[in-house]
């Protein structure tokens, strides 16, 4: 190894388009471990070789993939890499089409604010969340209250 093949890490952070505190993660992640720390000054020193996994970390939390999976992703052949974000891409499709279904029930009660069309089930389980009941002053027994729900039009949701 040559010291010219080697990069500080302010040199290697703009190679790559990764902070210097994303670099420190990544080393104490694994996923992107200096190939030396010199003993004197401290400073981490990466390898030439390493941008192009660099930037597939870049890419890959572009797309919002955890650090968790990147880190099964990496070891992977390329082939392999690729099939498992096909699997993950579809996975992501099938949980927003799920959301755009769920927000279908409120663009037609979006009118209801002349009357109700919001699902009672819905405005069961609402109320029915942590942090939704109404509290006594001294944080002792539910309060007997009427709750209040408010709904918000929802007009820029696409289904």
């Amino acid at each position: 190894m040559h010291e010219t093949d080697l990069m500080l890490p302010g040199q290697f952070a703009a190679a790559t388009r990764l902070s210097p505190k994303a670099l420190r993660l990544y080393a104490a992640q694994g996923l992107l471990a200096p190939v030396g720390i010199d003993p004197d000054t401290g400073y981490r020193r990466y390898h030439r070789d390493q941008v192009p996994l660099g930037r597939l970390i870049v890419r890959l939390r572009a797309l919002g993939l955890p650090l968790a999976r990147i880190a099964a992703l990496l070891p992977l052949s390329p082939q392999a890499r690729q099939a498992e974000l096909r699997a993950w891409l579809a996975a992501q499709e099938t949980e927003l089409r799920h959301r755009r279904e769920l927000s279908g029930w409120a663009r037609p009660s979006c009118s209801a604010m002349t009357g109700s069309a919001v699902p009672t089930s819905i405005l069961r389980r609402v109320a029915r969340q942590p942090g939704n009941e109404a509290r006594a002053p001294d944080g002792g027994r539910p309060a007997r209250a009427t709750p209040v729900i408010v709904i918000l039009p929802i007009t820029d949701v696409v289904p």
